[in-house]
């Protein structure tokens, strides 16, 4: 607490100082900055500022949510607040109206001047609304293993903040031949404010296809730990897309693939098993008899893949299925019958 002793000293120090001692000694806020008293007893007027940002939580926009200073008439309700997540905008002319009906002196220095109200929310997400709906279409003969496309709506509904609103569907139309629908959604706050939402689209079929849990890049064998299923819908699928796990296990892609994309047949193969330009073991099988000899494969080959491959001591090129790392295998007798 700051005291002046004496009343020389007080009359001397400026007005400004003066104000600002009194107000480091006092407990002040909005209201009592009204009530302090220059050296002749005359109130200190506070000054009435605009607020250009306000944040409400009701159903109404008051004077002193606008407006600094306003006393005891800051609880009176002047406008109605926006709808839960949405904004509003007084402008320079109906604020000095405001002002002027409520005999603050405060006016514009600009007809730019205004003043942004938001109403404070709590939002309901777009998978909630799905659920609610979902069900109901089920209820109405819709296939479960099924997709909502909404037409329009793709955003969140908004109620007011501290709410827990109840959802339900009403007035559902559901055609099983095109799989389109409309229905309302109502949203009740506290059992009793009810918003209602109309809402269209159509329902997709979906299905679970295998992907990669990671990046897998080319050559790369393969397996079951390398995948994860997602679910898709099969009209956004091409139709080459692999659609089972076992397709997958033991082959290599011929390019690197992104996790969670779609895999086509056509990019995945055998691994090779038997290089071009490599040293393979050709396996002659006839009757009673299996031979071997080294060979050159003239060819990329993936298992049960048939190449080309050069015998390295005759040079007699031959046409043999991989059957294994660096192993190929060829009937004799195909050879014979193929030359003659």
């Amino acid at each position: 607490m700051i005291s002046f002793k004496s009343s020389t000293f007080i009359k001397t120090l400026p007005l400004t100082v003066l104000v600002w001692a009194i107000m480091l000694s006092t407990p002040v806020n909005g209201q009592s900055l009204q009530s302090l008293q220059n050296l002749n007893g005359d109130p200190i007027i506070a000054p009435i500022e605009l607020i250009q940002s306000i944040k409400v939580n009701g159903p109404t926009v008051l004077l002193g949510d606008i407006f600094t200073n306003t006393g005891d008439k800051q609880t009176i309700p002047v406008a109605y607040s926006p709808r839960p997540g949405t904004r509003s905008r007084f402008d320079a002319t109906w604020l000095y109206r405001v002002a002027r009906a409520y005999k603050l002196k405060w006016r514009p220095i600009s007809t730019k001047i205004q003043s942004t109200v938001e109403r404070e929310s709590a939002v309901v997400s777009k998978d909630e609304i799905l659920d609610v709906l979902l069900v109901a279409l089920i209820d109405n003969g819709a296939d479960a293993d099924m997709e909502i496309e909404l037409a329009g709506r793709t955003g969140n509904i908004y109620v007011p903040a501290g709410s827990v609103p109840e959802l339900t569907i009403e007035d559902i139309v559901y055609k099983q031949k095109s799989r389109r629908f409309s229905a309302v959604l109502a949203a009740a706050v506290d059992g009793a404010n009810t918003e209602r939402f109309r809402l269209t689209g159509r329902l997709n079929k979906v299905t679970e296809i295998p992907v990669f849990n990671r990046r897998v890049l080319s050559r790369e064998i393969i397996a079951e730990r390398d995948i994860t299923w997602q679910r898709v819908r099969l009209d956004r699928l091409p139709k080459d897309t692999v659609l089972s796990m076992e397709t997958l296990i033991g082959k290599t892609p011929l390019r690197g693939i992104k996790a969670g994309v779609p895999i086509r047949q056509s990019i995945v193969k055998q691994p090779v098993l038997a290089p071009k330009g490599s040293l393979v073991t050709i396996v002659l099988r006839m009757p009673r008899m299996t031979l071997t000899a080294k060979g050159k494969a003239l060819q990329d080959g993936g298992e049960g893949d048939i190449i080309r491959v050069a015998n390295k001591e005759s040079k007699t090129v031959i046409e043999a299925e991989v059957i294994g790392p660096g192993k190929v295998a060829v009937q004799i007798l195909s050879q014979i019958a193929s030359r003659n």
